[in-house]
């Protein structure tokens, strides 16, 4: 009996799943959680009970009382930690396949991309508090847009998936700046639903209170006095951050994006700016759109390449508008923004309401860092705060290779299957993060 093509491509997927999550495991087999703020906060809430701890915490320094929660009876059982941690990164691959509908050689791109993402910012506090912190809200993210997915495409609302649901948006929304990432974008599938004449009551009702908890949370987060305290600490970090300006702080935030995202060599942005281009370059019907689309790969190209000292970024401590380096960032950040967007609503401009959402996702998921502006620890807290810029970066690339699969099948033409491809970059990547975790447990051993 011979095996349907389908089935063989399912078998190979989820041998690539197998591949990927052992990868996960032995990772996780060079990570210690006695360092840092993990064995820091273990010594602290030792003569708290749960609720003491977390009520302590919200007072006196942190806002995320859930997290705060659950960090208390996990960092203090480590292997539960790393179970726990397993499952949930070792999900993601699924979650995004799923979310973004993706088939056939799309189906790989997450265990690609997955591995680009530079992991060892996750152990700049302690891998057990980071990942709480960061990691965990992102896995409850999608979990909550998976199951989101499912409750609108059922014809009947499976109400045994609203628990689940509403549970996994309270624990992600529980970081603030993932919950205005989430709510933008369900405000955004209420504006959709009417502008099709698709929504219901149901629907309504379920998208409302999702939004709620999500509002509550950040209401909760910001009415913290431990954020008013731990800011009258921590401004320690950076002097005179205090008479800064919003204007001066926003500019921080600007440039933290621009040196993370575009100045360092970074993969994911890379691949993020090229696939655009070429994309869009494909799909614009005019010179001058061509040309404003292929400009950020053109820029990137030029400064790691051709001139890379042309362009200088660095932490920045004092803010001169009169300096052109101040100019140049603005500038950078700023066009980047723009004719990035433009190149996805280009090449989504035969399905503009999925284009709007993946700009929706693309500059709010760079805002979440940007934010970091606006915070006295933006340099002290390294770059672990990027991690929703980068999964934004990471939803983005699939879905628009997904569409771009889709349409190429609808007009009949073949599509290209670069599963070699991605499946040996996989493979180098995967090993390339499993080196750097080894190397950096050799160096605290």
């Amino acid at each position: 009996m011979q095996i349907s093509l389908k089935k063989k491509q399912d078998i190979q997927w989820l041998v690539i799943y197998a591949i990927f999550v052992a990868g996960v495991i032995i990772m996780h087999l060079f990570m210690r959680t006695d360092l840092y703020d993990d064995a820091l906060n273990i010594e602290l809430n030792s003569g708290y009970s749960a609720f003491e701890w977390v009520s302590f915490r919200y007072y006196a320094w942190s806002s995320r009382y859930i997290q705060e929660f659950i960090g208390y009876f996990i960092l203090k059982a480590p292997a539960v930690w790393m179970v726990l941690d397993i499952i949930f990164v070792s999900l993601m691959p699924f979650f995004l396949t799923e979310i973004t509908g993706a088939k056939g050689s799309e189906r790989y791109l997450a265990f690609f991309l997955l591995p680009l993402y530079p992991i060892l910012q996750q152990s700049e506090a302690g891998w057990g508090c980071t990942t709480m912190t960061y990691v965990w809200p992102v896995f409850f993210g999608l979990l909550t847009f998976w199951l989101f997915k499912r409750l609108l495409n059922s014809e009947k609302m499976k109400w045994y998936l609203l628990v689940p649901f509403y549970l996994s948006m309270l624990i992600a929304s529980n970081h603030e700046l993932l919950a205005v990432l989430m709510i933008c974008v369900f405000i955004y599938e209420v504006f959709v639903m009417f502008l099709k004449k698709t929504a219901d009551r149901k629907k309504l009702l379920l998208i409302l209170f999702a939004v709620i908890l999500g509002v509550l949370n950040i209401a909760i987060i910001m009415m913290s006095p431990g954020l008013k305290a731990r800011a009258s600490i921590e401004v320690r970090f950076f002097e005179g951050y205090e008479a800064l300006s919003v204007v001066r702080r926003l500019y921080l935030g600007i440039n933290r994006c621009v040196k993370i995202f575009v100045t360092s060599p970074n993969a994911i942005f890379i691949i993020f700016t090229t696939i655009l281009a070429f994309l869009s370059l494909k799909r614009a019907r005019h010179i001058i759109s061509k040309i404003v689309c292929v400009l950020p790969a053109v820029f990137l190209f030029a400064i790691h390449l051709v001139y890379p000292v042309a362009f200088v970024t660095s932490d920045v401590y004092e803010v001169h508008f009169s300096d052109p380096n101040t100019i140049n960032v603005l500038l950078c950040g700023g066009l980047m923004l723009l004719f990035l967007s433009f190149a996805m609503l280009v090449v989504f401009r035969d399905d503009k309401a999925k284009g709007f959402l993946n700009v929706i996702v693309f500059v709010i998921g760079f805002a979440t860092t940007a934010a970091m502006g606006f915070s006295p620890t933006i340099y002290a807290s390294g770059y672990r705060t990027s991690i929703f810029t980068y999964f934004s970066l990471i939803f983005v690339i699939i879905s628009v290779l997904v569409h771009e699969a889709k349409r190429v099948e609808d007009e009949g033409k073949k599509v290209i299957d670069y599963r070699p491809l991605v499946i040996t970059a996989f493979v180098v990547a995967g090993y390339i993060s499993i080196l750097q975790v080894f190397d950096f447990w050799k160096r605290v051993t």
